[in-house]
This record gives structure tokens, C-alpha cells and sequence, in this order.
């Protein structure tokens, strides 16, 4: 579960763009009430959803670069503040972004996975997303690093290179304007190289105590989300980041600290159990799938983690009523095979 911080912003966008909120907000499970409430909390299945719409509506290609080209420090509120009193855009980085990021509203992380004396390499890691929901949380993770990094720190960031794991868009010049050097497309990872002594400079805003105070907000804010959260919810979020592999129940309760029983026990409180919600996981992902993406039968059992091609098409049979080949000409307006 997370603030809905940003998804204010990415509605007036899209207002600018004369694309009406229950347009973006399709799906999800949201309303604009919801989203004027600063203490509500949205989960990341809801928040995908916003985000496919936005890649699927949007006028323009390349909307992830104007969504970080849109935000503002301000959107980030606790956490904006925090990064202008670090002592450096490394401490904000790696200490604030990436603890306390995800439940703010940022969907990736940032990971320092290599330097020398005068580089850093800054890797971003993201859930196992739709490509076109994957680029545009790139998009928007590079654009907020290289922007809010420069107005903390009063200079502007130096990116020497950069990668992305998917094929160049047909917008990819934009890239290389933007970032202004050196762009790789299908490459083994998602990093930016930079120069290590931006990423350290000291700011002229740092202030150790103030930092202190923020982070200790941050942690009680922490706190009350995740005693606010459902186990269902957690769990939710916990197949969303484990990408294609479906992890065993057993591992599951490792990872919340429970006995298999204990977490099947809550699940059964909360009127649910472990196969509903992945169930539940594999139909919303599926569908998100289908909308965004031109994949194969075979492709989406990969990704949702079935034994195989038939026991997918059945549990499809099974959610919709339909084929996929049906699903996709009704829902879609699509004549396209599934193979």
C-alpha cells in the first residue's frame, strides 16, 4: 500500500491533455475523493492500473518523460523535504528514496551497483512489469533523479551514459535530449553512469538534525501503513514484486515472519487464502497484459508463472467465460490471434 501522492499530479497531466480523471482512473478501484485524501492509501495493483491507462491514453508517446518533467519537489512532500536536508544526493538516494520511496509513491529504486574514483554506477530496479509500464517508470525515475538531484544540489547532474533493457522507442531521440550523452537500448540492465563527485557533493541545504527529525516521521508514517494494510493486501504486493515466479506459501510466511498456519489462518479471517489471491493476481495481470501488450498465449503463462500453455487457457476460460481469442475481439475490439 502506498500514499497517492503522485497520482494527483498525473491527473493533471492528463487534464492538460483533456483526458478526463475517470478515464485515467479506470479500473483501479479509485476516485478522485480518494486521491484529495493525503492520509488514504491506494494498493500497487490500483496504481498500475492508472499507470497503463496513462500509457494507453495519452496523446503523445513518451509520456513518462513528461510526468518527470511535471513533478515538483513539493510532490513528494516528507520525502522532498528530507532529500534537501541529506548531506548529500547519495544519502538521499540510498537512504530516503530507497527506504522509504516505495511507500511515497516511487515505484522504482535506485541501486548504486558499481564505482570508481571518479563514476558511479546507479542501476534502477523495478517489479517485473508490461513493457510499456516499465519504460514509463524509467522514464520518470531518471527524469526525477536528474532533476530534483539538480535542485537540491544547485548543479546539474552530469550523466555520462546510460542503459535500458528494452528496444529504443520511436521517441528515443528525446532521450539523448534530455540526458544530453550517450544511450545504449537493449541492454543487460537499466543504470545511468554519473559523475561521482556530483553524486557526493555536500548540499547547501544539509541539516543533520533536521534530517534526523525527518527520518524518524518517516518511520512512524511506515508503521502505520503497514499496520493499515491487510495481510491480503501485503500479499498482493508481494506477488507484484516477485514478477513472474509465484512464490510457495511456505516462502511467503518466511518472509512475513509467520508460520505457514498463522498466515493461513489470518487469510481465512480476512475471508480469503493464498489461492484466491494469486488467482486474483494472475486475472489482474493477465488483463493488464492483454490491454498493453501484443503477447502470445504462451507468453503470458511464462509470465504469470503456470505449468503450461493449457492451464492457462483454462483458468482464462475459467475468470472470463470467454477464449482469449473471444476476450480480445469483445473487450479489446481486437481481431488478433492468441497463439
Amino acid at each position: 500500500m502506498i500514499r497517492p501522492i503522485p497520482l494527483q499530479r498525473y491527473l493533471q497531466v492528463m487534464a492538460a491533455r483533456d483526458i478526463a480523471a475517470s478515464r485515467v482512473l479506470a479500473g483501479s478501484g479509485l476516485t478522485e475523493a480518494q486521491l484529495e485524501d493525503q492520509q488514504a492509501l491506494v494498493d500497487m495493483a490500483g496504481y498500475h492500473r492508472v499507470v497503463e491507462n496513462i500509457v494507453r491514453l495519452a496523446p503523445e508517446e513518451g509520456i513518462g518523460l513528461e510526468m518527470g518533467l511535471a513533478r515538483e519537489l513539493a510532490d513528494f512532500r516528507i520525502l522532498g523535504y528530507a532529500a534537501q536536508a541529506c548531506h548529500t544526493i547519495r544519502q538521499s538516494v540510498e537512504e530516503f528514496w530507497g527506504r522509504y520511496g516505495d511507500a511515497l509513491g516511487m515505484m522504482s529504486k535506485l541501486s548504486v551497483c558499481d564505482q570508481s574514483a571518479k563514476r558511479v554506477t546507479i542501476e534502477l530496479l523495478a517489479v517485473d512489469l508490461s513493457e510499456p509500464t516499465y519504460r514509463f517508470f524509467a522514464e520518470e525515475s531518471w527524469l526525477l533523479l536528474l532533476k530534483l538531484g539538480s535542485r537540491v544540489s544547485g548543479v546539474g547532474a552530469q550523466f555520462e551514459g546510460m542503459t535500458f533493457t528494452y528496444p529504443e522507442p520511436a521517441y528515443g531521440a528525446r532521450y539523448r535530449e534530455i540526458f544530453n550523452c550517450p544511450i545504449k537500448f537493449n541492454a543487460g540492465r537499466t543504470a545511468a553512469v554519473i559523475s561521482r563527485q556530483w553524486f557526493e557533493q555536500p548540499l547547501a541545504t544539509t541539516d543533520t538534525e533536521l534530517c534526523q527529525l525527518y527520518r524518524s516521521n518517516l518511520d512512524q508514517l511506515m508503521r502505520q501503513i503497514d499496520a493499515s494494510c491487510t495481510l491480503r493486501g501485503r500479499l498482493y504486493e508481494q506477488l507484484i514484486k516477485q514478477g513472474r515466479r509465484i512464490p510457495a506459501l511456505e516462502d511467503v510466511a518466511r518472509q512475513f515472519g509467520m508460520s505457514p498456519r498463522t498466515l493461513r489462518r489470518q487469510l481465512q479471517e480476512e475471508g480469503s487464502s493464498y489461492r484466491k489471491v494469486v488467482e486474483e493476481f494472475r486475472m489482474e495481470t493477465s488483463f493488464d497484459c492483454l490491454r498493453t501488450e501484443r503477447l502470445s498465449a504462451k507468453q503470458l503463462s511464462d509470465r504469470l508463472g503456470f505449468a503450461d500453455v493449457n492451464a492457462f487457457r483454462r483458468a482464462f476460460k475459467k475468470w472470463t467465460g470467454h477464449t482469449l481469442r473471444e476476450w480480445a475481439v469483445e473487450v479489446l475490439n481486437e481481431s488478433r490471434p492468441m497463439s
